[in-house]
């Protein structure tokens, strides 16, 4: 075998190499979904949500702020509704499960003696002829301190 038959020999077997790593990372991307560094980003692959709809609180005056800037929290149920009775209370929705449970371990962690009356809403945005629209549903009725 010659130099030149031995270079192409090697460089075909490193690309023969080459298409088998790359053959079992999709495999592997594909079976295990979402688990880095195996993950296939199909999030991209999905239609766009037709709403949005994030936890927030409403005043006694009507302003609308996030939960993270009270503390104070006492709630007159001991734990917010399941996403399925919001749900069928509000309609169906799109919402980020992490971030609701963000806010209410903030409540959980920020408990107190209340004062202030609020209610905890999700304020529902949609896209209705090129512009935006919201509207409330209330979830919970709590108190906070500020």
């Amino acid at each position: 075998m010659t130099e030149e038959e031995r270079t192409v020999s090697v460089q075909q077997v490193a690309s023969r190499v080459g298409w088998g790593v790359l053959a079992a990372y999709l495999v592997i991307a594909f079976g295990v979904h979402h688990a880095f560094p195996f993950y296939i980003f199909d999030m991209y692959s999905m239609p766009a949500a037709e709403s949005v709809a994030p936890l927030a609180v409403r005043d006694a005056r009507g302003e609308v702020s996030e939960i993270r800037t009270h503390e104070g929290w006492r709630c007159a149920t001991p734990t917010l509704p399941s996403f399925a009775a919001t749900t069928a209370q509000c309609g169906t929705i799109q919402t980020v499960e992490a971030r609701d449970k963000d806010d209410l371990n903030w409540i959980a962690w920020h408990s107190g003696n209340g004062g202030q009356p609020v209610e905890i809403i999700r304020r529902i945005w949609r896209i209705h002829d090129g512009a935006a629209v919201s509207r409330d549903c209330a979830i919970a009725r709590c108190e906070v301190t500020r």
